[in-house]
């Protein structure tokens, strides 16, 4: 049981935990879920860009164009490679049709 409450403790302050947890939701379409795990993964570290663009993608499923446009902004700010820049400047010229 100590073992166990230690791991849960460094999980819960990892960031890449909720991501996870946020991508699994996610394919088991618990959007609302997804956004909490994204949020909180995006609380703990604000500068990883595949927390802004997995959260786009929930929004966009929700057809919540204008979030999933802002999520795709963020996620352009914070990343730090030109070849995934564009990749997400062509994600976000297809939101703007």
């Amino acid at each position: 049981q100590e073992l166990e409450r230690i791991l849960y403790n460094k999980r819960i302050k990892n960031p890449y935990y909720h991501a996870l947890l946020a991508d699994e939701a996610l394919f088991k379409d618990k959007d609302k879920a997804a956004i909490k795990h994204y949020k909180q993964a995006i609380r703990l570290d604000k500068n990883i860009h595949e927390f802004y663009f997995g959260l786009a993608k929930v929004y966009y499923k929700q057809n919540r164009i204008g979030a999933a446009r802002q999520a795709m902004m963020k996620a352009i700010s914070v990343s730090r490679s030109p070849s995934i820049d564009s990749q997400y400047v062509a994600k976000l010229n297809l939101l703007k049709k």
